[in-house]
């Protein structure tokens, strides 16, 4: 698999349940007001090992990843834009972002609300079971029709995006 060279960047991801738990948290905690407080999970990996965890819950063979210079966040957003519902527009500055290493350095937020956070297998684990399940209540592949911020119309089919 070809990459971009920010595979390698590091990120410490967390589980939309532990984001919701402490968007909620918030509301019962008056010091968060006029905060701004950073919250990520307990791992502090790479996006390389994010797609490996992935591959290995999801029960797909293994891949050799290799990260290239020449996939600029442009290239990449095209890339992103054709495989899912997501507008290069918007993902151009998602994959510039990915360059960046994404770690909190305040961790205030565990005093004020504590949690035991999920981490990166469980919370694969956990969307992977709630697919198997038909438990979810949107997926990419049923995005039908978006409005891309230009104001052009992109239907989107589960493969390939037709722009109108």
């Amino acid at each position: 698999m070809i990459t971009p060279r920010w595979v390698d960047t590091a990120c410490q991801p967390i589980a939309i349940r532990d984001v919701l738990y402490y968007l909620v948290g918030c509301l019962d905690h008056e010091e968060t007001v006029a905060d701004t407080l950073e919250i990520g999970g307990p791992d502090v990996i790479t996006y390389r090992r994010i797609m490996e965890i992935y591959a290995e819950e999801a029960n797909l063979r293994k891949r050799l990843i290799i990260p290239v210079p020449v996939l600029t966040p442009r290239l990449s957003s095209y890339w992103i834009h054709l495989v899912t519902p997501v507008h290069a527009s918007i993902a151009r500055p998602l994959a510039q972002g990915l360059a960046t290493p994404v770690l909190c350095k305040d961790t205030r937020i565990l005093a004020i609300i504590p949690r035991e956070l999920t981490n990166c297998r469980e919370a694969i684990r956990y969307a992977l079971d709630r697919i198997r399940q038909q438990q979810i209540e949107t997926h990419w592949t049923d995005a039908g029709i978006t409005v891309a911020p230009s104001g052009s119309i992109t239907v989107m089919h589960p493969m390939q995006a037709v722009p109108c």
